[in-house]
């Protein structure tokens, strides 16, 4: 119940609570990485409601490219199938923006990592 009502403020709030305290931010963005899958995915859902919230707001700052990017790249390689797909429908407010060599590097990879399926040796895409 903490990590949601910790995301739910922040995603009030938004940059100037950020901006007013860097702990917050290092406080929602641990949510992310945690070891819990259950709070991962509150971290995943947070990070795609917000980009949506504030994409226009993002696009091109340094707070997308240095600490929401790294962690949506993270959570595209996560273990959990829907901590993945939350981490894709996140992403995309942002995709239009980002740059080419970025995207084929971080996030094209674990897109299509996701995306095979095994079969008989045969990679189905």
């Amino acid at each position: 119940m903490g990590n949601r009502l910790l995301t739910s403020l922040a995603k009030s709030f938004g940059e100037t609570a950020f901006e007013y305290d860097n702990k917050i931010l290092k406080l929602v963005m641990s949510i992310c990485g945690d070891v819990n899958y259950k709070i991962r995915l509150d971290g995943a859902i947070f990070l795609k409601e917000y980009l949506h919230k504030n994409c226009e707001k993002l696009i091109g700052s340094n707070r997308l490219k240095q600490t929401f990017l790294p962690d949506m790249c993270e959570l595209l390689n996560d273990e959990e199938t829907y901590i993945r797909i939350e981490a894709i429908e996140g992403i995309q407010y942002v995709l239009e923006s980002l740059d080419g060599v970025l995207i084929e590097r971080e996030l094209m990879p674990n897109l299509l990592k996701m995306m095979v399926i095994e079969n008989n040796h045969e990679l189905i895409i």
